[in-house]
């Protein structure tokens, strides 16, 4: 190809993501069960967020959404053109929403295999010739991922967050459906607020479904006025069961921790948890993480 100019860098949201402690299991490597672990981990990742293409329909949603997606080693470069079909379709501010709401979704999924990631979102210039990337979005999302994201979250840019939260499009939605606040949560960085996707809100939404098959069965037989009682309560009991996983998993990787370092990134997440499972109310609060380690911790003065 010849040599790129200005205009070859189209613009694209980027999404850059590597695996919390991957570089520590890797030394750790002992016996051949250590290496296949990391393997199938590294491969469950990539399907997740469709690094492995297998199909022509795959292959076609791809070219359709202006969507390339790389993995080296355990990181994962997303990139999602401005110009595609799909924005062209469905509303440039809509397709991308749509998008990292599937990443969060992703994320969610990896959480309870154990996988933690942390990354960073950004818009910007984007060009690729095999090998060769050039994109100014790639780095600001790096140092997101390197510099933002202390913790095991997908922290989005500034510049990029404020293109998300002063879109005209946004103007469309009610309060209460309002795609920005559904999709990000912030905390404090030192002097600094970072904002990053809310998987875990974002998850539990997904959740929201039929318990068991007797739910439902008990739903169809039931009079007309306790149809919704029914269905409420399925509901959140499946909703439990998803804050109660989440939980477990968390505390395993606390408990496994080789260092301060690492636990720190954990007890963020269980006060991040446990922000959630407080505004869900009452009939939430048995899949609270009451496992403190500090003064500070309990009296929640360090909040997500």
């Amino acid at each position: 190809m010849a040599t790129p100019t200005i205009k070859d860098l189209k613009p694209a949201l980027i999404i850059f993501i590597d695996v919390l402690g991957f570089g520590n299991k890797v030394k750790n490597i002992q016996k051949d069960e250590d290496a296949a672990a990391i393997y199938e981990a590294l491969m469950f990742i990539h399907d997740e967020f469709e690094k492995n293409i297998t199909n022509e329909a795959m292959t076609k949603d791809h070219e359709l959404e202006g969507k390339t997606v790389m993995a080296f080693s355990d990181s994962i470069i997303i990139s999602l053109l401005f110009e595609s079909d799909d924005s062209h379709t469905m509303g440039l501010f809509e397709n991308m929403i749509a998008h990292l709401h599937t990443i969060a979704l992703s994320q969610t999924t990896c959480v309870e295999k154990g996988l933690f990631l942390r990354g960073g979102i950004a818009k910007g210039g984007w060009f690729r010739d095999g090998d060769v990337m050039i994109s100014d979005a790639l780095v600001k999302a790096y140092e997101m991922e390197s510099h933002k994201a202390k913790f095991p979250i997908l922290a989005i840019d500034p510049q990029t967050y404020d293109y998300f939260s002063t879109h005209q499009s946004r103007q469309n939605s009610v309060p209460t459906s309002d795609p920005v606040n559904f999709l990000f949560n912030s905390t404090n960085n030192g002097k600094n607020t970072v904002h990053y996707l809310d998987y875990l809100n974002i998850g539990l939404g997904a959740s929201e479904a039929w318990y068991s098959k007797s739910d439902r069965q008990e739903y169809l037989k039931a009079e007309p006025e306790q149809k919704m009682n029914v269905l409420d309560n399925s509901f959140k009991r499946s909703q439990l069961s998803f804050l109660k996983k989440h939980r477990q998993v968390i505390l395993n990787a606390l408990n496994e921790s080789p260092n301060g370092r690492a636990k720190s990134k954990y007890r963020w997440l269980c006060r991040y948890h446990n922000s959630v499972v407080r505004k869900k109310g009452k009939d939430f609060q048995s899949s609270l993480i009451k496992y403190f380690y500090s003064y500070q911790w309990l009296s929640g003065l360090f909040r997500p």
